[in-house]
């Protein structure tokens, strides 16, 4: 009976390490993003990379083909974010993406700023078991895998 009781507490500790290693694992992989960039067009595809990772958990994963617009358009008809953020937020994406001339310091503040927006609101609108994915499930911190079909957009810098 010693065995067992070991066996039982050494799967309760595994269990428990888990579900905190996971979501401490997916807030240090979004605050490493932000840190890892080096310009404001870096931050500002961090700071959608964080929308998108948070949308596909929480609401719906991005499409392959879909634009940062498209996407951003779509969570905001099914009411799971804001449209005005949502879509500002999209902009400046594809401003940091694909404009020659990039974005600003204060458009990549702007973009952090509504991303942290734009998680509450999609946090708001999900379901407990969207949540408990969204918190506990490793899908997406495997190494290699984009997370869900989530695309990453490309950087420009």
């Amino acid at each position: 009976i010693a065995a067992f009781n070991r066996l039982v507490g050494g799967l309760a500790l595994l269990v428990a390490l888990f579900l905190i290693a996971v979501p401490v694992a997916k807030e240090l992989r979004t605050m490493l993003a932000y840190r890892r960039a080096a310009s404001p067009v870096g931050a500002a595809l961090a700071a959608f990379a964080h929308f998108q990772a948070e949308g596909a958990d929480l609401a719906t994963p991005r499409r392959t083909s879909e634009s940062p617009l498209a996407y951003a358009a779509r969570l905001a008809r099914q009411r799971r974010a804001s449209n005005a953020d949502a879509l500002a937020l999209a902009r400046i994406c594809e401003a940091a993406a694909y404009s020659a001339r990039g974005v600003t310091d204060a458009q990549a503040g702007d973009a952090r700023a509504l991303a942290r927006r734009l998680r509450r609101s999609l946090w708001r609108s999900a379901s407990w078991a969207q949540r408990c994915e969204r918190l506990f499930s490793p899908a997406g911190l495997v190494a290699g895998r984009s997370g869900g079909g989530r695309e990453q957009v490309r950087s420009s810098s």
